[in-house]
């Protein structure tokens, strides 16, 4: 659950407001840092559009001179490097802030709610209940999979083209809310259809509040939750209000072990719920957040996945085998999930060749800071680790622009450090200063353990009742929007039920 493609737009061009309102002061303070992205003539606006177009390569070249220390990029330092890295992580939230450094890309007091954004214990409960009670909710997992996939590609016999990011999104969307707030709401189209469309507001209000001045932020984000956040929040009531009502009056009533209560996510934000937000309207705000953060970015790393199976196809046989051999044997669990070690392999090599950015571990200075190597911060400033720099570095992955789909199945079968194979940080959900995928740290992505369970399902379930193939032999190309790394939200895969 971390950022999806059109948010790395937003947070791209909204960075501009960022640096045309704090370059003097901030630029005098980081001239020892070196800039991987100088400005023509003087003119920051102009090294934003250059960053803008293409912000991996000057990236990357800067990682070959300046690898081990930072550099800087329009509106922020990038630091690299494991001893860096570490640092980063390991400051405190009054040092280097992860919430203010989010608040600051998404203009998220204004688009998602103050108290989403700076009371979120939904985000421990994402990160406690949710990844504790993912063996109790396997099975509904693969029963909305199922049914999900049976709608999207129910055409027929014969080779049929589908739009992956389309159908990754509606997918995912009931998957993800069978378990956030259970059936029928979770197959209810129009509900789907509201919170697909959800990341357009979020994204389209970040934008509008970004055109403004900083010192305005709160008179355009108060007319943007007026207008524009306020009646999305209502539209979600309309949907869940009912429900969640229900609830809680089961829990005045009864208590919160009330008979027949149901196993999911929208009862365990109501078990932790401080008073003051267990009310409808609050618990709506954080059902459409983390539906934000969970439909459309599971949406990019799934068609990166589907891409490369296409593009990839001597790594099909072998998953299927695998898939095959596990499921017959112990159907469909969380120890089952875990033994497929070459699909696990396979969809952390997409994400590390093919994640949704170039940036993580995103921080924004509370204080000045200095890093070991004297690298100076100054307060205000914005700081991110250099993910993509490292996931293609060679020394920590030999051949590091070349796709192998099993990878880190044969560094668990090599036995680095268990004579099992079964090496915890060979998996995808496992982050490092080397692997940046969910970030690194007390606040890597809360939900990867579910967001990888879920696409291993999803996965499985098409390699073992499908065929996939390129369309016309062409692999769709993403494409690079400063940091962010955008799939082809057009492309299509051909899909075939299987025949063998």
């Amino acid at each position: 659950m971390s950022l999806s493609p059109a948010v790395g737009w937003v947070i791209a061009i909204s960075t501009l407001g960022w640096v045309m309102l704090h370059r003097s002061t901030k630029d005098r303070a980081l001239q020892a840092i070196p800039n991987v992205v100088p400005a023509p003539f003087g003119l920051s606006f102009l090294a934003f559009l250059k960053y803008l177009k293409d912000g991996r390569t000057p990236i990357l070249e800067g990682y070959k001179k300046h690898k081990g220390g930072a550099m800087r990029i329009p509106g922020g330092v990038v630091v690299t490097g494991p001893q860096l890295i570490e640092e980063l992580r390991r400051c405190p939230d009054d040092v280097m802030s992860f919430i203010e450094a989010v608040d600051e890309d998404l203009a998220g007091t204004y688009t998602l709610g103050h108290n989403v954004v700076h009371a979120g214990y939904h985000v421990e409960v994402i990160r406690h209940d949710l990844t504790r009670k993912l063996p109790s909710v396997i099975s509904e997992i693969v029963e909305e999979n199922r049914e999900a996939f049976g709608d999207a590609l129910k055409e027929g016999d014969d080779w049929i083209s589908v739009p992956v990011f389309d159908m990754a999104q509606q997918v995912i969307a009931q998957i993800v809310n069978r378990i956030f707030v259970g059936l029928p709401i979770c197959r209810n189209k129009a509900y789907l259809n509201m919170m697909v469309g959800y990341t357009m507001h979020v994204i389209g209000s970040s934008f509008m509040i970004k055109l403004f001045p900083k010192a305005l932020h709160p008179m355009a984000g108060a007319l943007v939750h007026r207008f524009r956040t306020t009646p999305a929040l209502r539209k979600a009531e309309g949907f869940l209000g009912p429900m969640i009502q229900e609830r809680l009056d089961k829990i005045h009533e009864e208590g919160k072990d009330y008979a027949d209560k149901p196993n999911d996510f929208t009862s365990w934000l109501l078990d932790n719920a401080p008073p003051e937000f267990a009310t409808v309207e609050d618990v709506t705000s954080r059902i459409l957040a983390v539906n934000f953060a969970a439909i459309h970015t599971s949406s990019t790393t799934f068609s990166h996945i589907l891409f490369n199976l296409a593009k990839y196809p001597h790594h099909f046989q072998p998953l299927r085998e695998e898939i095959e051999d596990v499921i017959n044997r112990d159907g469909w669990t969380k120890s089952s999930l875990q033994k497929l070690r070459k699909l696990d392999s396979f969809m952390k090599e997409t994400s590390r060749m093919d994640g949704i950015g170039d940036l993580s571990v995103p921080r924004m200075a509370m204080q000045d800071f200095t890093f070991s190597d004297g690298t100076f911060i100054k307060k205000g400033t914005r700081v991110w680790a250099g993910a993509g720099a490292a996931h293609y570095d060679n020394e920590y992955y030999p051949d590091a622009n070349e796709f192998d789909g099993f990878r880190f199945a044969n560094m668990r079968e090599a036995g680095e450090g268990a004579s099992d194979g079964s090496n915890l940080r060979h998996h995808m959900v496992t982050t490092s200063t080397t692997y940046l995928a969910f970030g690194h740290g007390r606040h890597a992505c809360p939900g990867r353990f579910f967001a990888v369970t879920e696409m291993k399902v999803m996965i499985a379930y098409l390699i073992l009742n499908y065929d996939v193939k390129l369309k016309e032999g062409v692999m769709p190309k993403s494409s690079v929007v400063g940091s962010a790394v955008v799939a082809d939200t057009k492309a299509h895969i051909l899909f075939r039920k299987r025949r063998d």
